[in-house]
């Protein structure tokens, strides 16, 4: 008889063999695909970043590539490598809107990349017309007598929703941008004698390094250190590729591969202590708020999956959900989802920063068994995780199993998957209390009064209950109210007053008369004193001058910063006033006092735009 260990070993060989099989022949119902930006100008020695042409086509290739795996027919599969998984149903040639979710943040080149990637995945086509719209009934004009197509050869139009930090959905993809207690947390690295260590070793290799010709002079001493190793990593890659007289003067220093090595490793080290640290990384026990972002974005990437499940797999609805937004968010998810440990190799897919363009894909796949081309149940779906690290020609997309499970259990049950992206999901109420972030608008009506995170949306946390009502109501029910009394107080006035409105045309009274504030005479009731800087709403940033209290006006790299810095206590950092690259929450042009400002780049802009003229943010495209 076999023993009881024998008998486990075979059961679980049986679960991996079935879960292979279940890969290699299920239906694919839908897909949440989570993409990095292309390459951009870096922050130092440039104003606000923006997408290069080569970011550009790093995206339209990976767009290209994800059209490959789900608008063409099916292709092999050897061992994890995967590239061709067709999605039922989903239009192969002429974009539908109705069947995709595309979500971008406001960055000018986040929302560049995910324009380009989505001409790769549906590119012009003259011939690409929509069967449900009439066809090739689209492209005919009796009137001119001739077929007429969409401009550019027929470029195809996506509907891409861009989220600005006041939006709550932007935590989704940015989950530490505003988040108070990330903030604070992130202070604390500055006295982790781990880190200190760090910065003490490097300092010679960075003063060495721009001290030689090819770099000498182009960042300050004063930001030649540890804590701005992500900053300094990009501008020398980037100039490495893009400028040729730093590149000849590079490929001078037979050093220079040591050097290189360790500017990266660097920049791997601060940036995964900013936002992968899922240890004790907040300000108490057991808070793990450096890894928000991941936390966010599970919650993001669990809903939009279920949304695809709950159409039921009808045609002509959800298909394809893409999520655009900067690394720190997918670094954060490889440390929850346990694609990246202290045990993980150097050369492993996960190990180091993501590159540009960069992308993750979860999997909706199954079949309802005795009923194939039916959408499966609950119990019959699968979770397909898979992760495409570049945008090269040759690279493949790798199917990587989830939670540390055994490397052939690349597809895992939903139910399962479900469960334990729930261990460390955080949705909005969540991260506003987690955060302290009350000073947020979409936080007013889910935390308590002074940001302590009690309970307000009408659901009761014990006891009889409070009959408390929903915040968003009782606001309708007062404004309704004030309308309807100053309406009768206005009707009194006029009926037994005399009293009388008309409008005030121009030159009678006092024509320069205005709503002040930053527009003067020519501001709109609608427009708010915001400060914003010339990028607009971005990231905010961390690891940079603003963590030495430093200014560097203009976006350069020009300027010092002290050569201390000071964490400020958790109540010194105000949510109400936590910017993105210089916007300010408060609707005064009052001069703002230094404060944590962060980004998912890891780069500074917060101090390069405090001050400058104010701008609208652009929220959509």
């Amino acid at each position: 008889m076999p023993s009881p260990s024998r008998i486990v070993l075979v059961a679980a060989s049986l679960l991996a063999t079935s879960s292979a099989q279940t890969d290699d022949k299920a239906t694919v119902w839908g897909s949440v695909v989570v993409v990095n930006n292309g390459e951009r100008t870096p922050l130092f020695g440039f104003p606000s970043p923006i997408l290069t042409p080569q970011g550009a086509i790093q995206m339209r290739f990976q767009g290209d590539a994800f059209r490959k795996r789900y608008l063409s027919g099916p292709g092999p599969q050897s061992e994890n490598i995967t590239d061709n998984r067709p999605i039922k149903d989903i239009s192969q040639d002429a974009i539908n809107n109705a069947q995709l979710s595309i979500t971008s943040l406001t960055d000018d080149y986040i929302v560049g990349g995910a324009t380009a990637f989505m001409q790769g995945l549906y590119p012009p086509n003259p011939n690409a017309l929509l069967d449900s719209y009439g066809g090739q009934d689209l492209s005919v004009n009796t009137v001119l007598d001739e077929n007429v197509s969409y401009p550019l050869s027929g470029y195809q139009y996506p509907a891409i929703e861009t989220v600005a930090v006041f939006d709550e959905r932007s935590t989704v993809l940015q989950g530490q941008v505003g988040c108070h207690k990330w903030h604070t947390s992130a202070y604390n690295i500055l006295e982790d004698p781990v880190m200190r260590a760090f910065a003490d070793n490097s300092s010679a290799t960075y003063k060495s390094l721009f001290s030689r010709p090819a770099l000498a002079g182009t960042i300050p001493e004063s930001n030649l250190d540890f804590y701005h190793a992500y900053e300094l990593w990009e501008y020398v890659r980037y100039q490495q590729i893009h400028n040729t007289t730093v590149y000849v003067g590079l490929e001078l220093m037979t050093d220079l591969p040591s050097i290189m090595n360790t500017l990266e490793n660097n920049a791997r080290i601060w940036q995964q202590a900013l936002y992968a640290d899922g240890s004790i990384s907040g300000v108490t026990a057991k808070d793990t708020v450096r890894t928000i972002g991941g936390q966010t974005l599970a919650d993001g990437i669990l809903d939009r999956l279920t949304d695809i499940i709950t159409t039921g797999g009808v045609p002509g609805d959800l298909k394809l959900v893409t999520m655009f937004t900067a690394f720190p968010a997918l670094l954060s998810f490889f440390s929850l989802a346990g694609l990246r440990t202290s045990e993980t190799d150097v050369n492993d897919d996960f190990f180091g920063i993501p590159e540009p363009g960069a992308a993750m894909a979860f999997e909706l796949v199954g079949d309802q068994p005795g009923a194939f081309g039916q959408f499966p149940d609950e119990n019959n779906l699968w979770v397909r995780f898979v992760y495409r690290k570049d945008t090269d020609a040759s690279t493949s997309f790798r199917a990587v199993p989830l939670f540390r499970r055994p490397n052939s259990q690349y597809v895992m049950p939903w139910v399962s998957f479900r469960t334990r992206m729930k261990e460390f999901t955080t949705g909005v109420t969540g991260w506003c209390n987690m955060c302290d972030a009350s000073g947020m608008p979409y936080c007013q009506s889910r935390t308590g009064s002074g940001g302590s995170g009690a309970a307000v949306d009408g659901s009761s946390s014990g006891g009889g209950g409070s009959g408390v009502r929903n915040p968003v109501i009782a606001g309708v029910i007062g404004a309704v109210v004030t309308l309807a009394v100053a309406g009768l107080i206005a009707a009194a006035a006029a009926l037994f007053g005399g009293v009388r409105l008309y409008r005030r045309t121009k030159g009678e009274g006092d024509s320069k008369r205005g709503l002040g504030g930053f527009k003067g005479a020519e501001k709109m009731a609608s427009d708010v004193d915001v400060t914003l800087g010339r990028g607009g709403v971005r990231h905010e940033r961390m690891g940079s001058w603003e963590l030495r209290s430093g200014d560097v006006p203009g976006g350069a790299v020009t300027g010092a910063a002290p050569a201390t810095a000071t964490r400020p206590a958790d109540d010194d950092v105000e949510p109400g006033r936590l910017g993105a690259a210089g916007l300010s929450f408060q609707q005064t042009l009052a001069t703002p006092r230094a404060r944590p400002a962060v980004d998912d780049d890891g780069v500074s802009a917060l101090s390069a735009d405090i001050g400058t003229a104010p701008v609208r943010p652009r929220e959509s495209i």
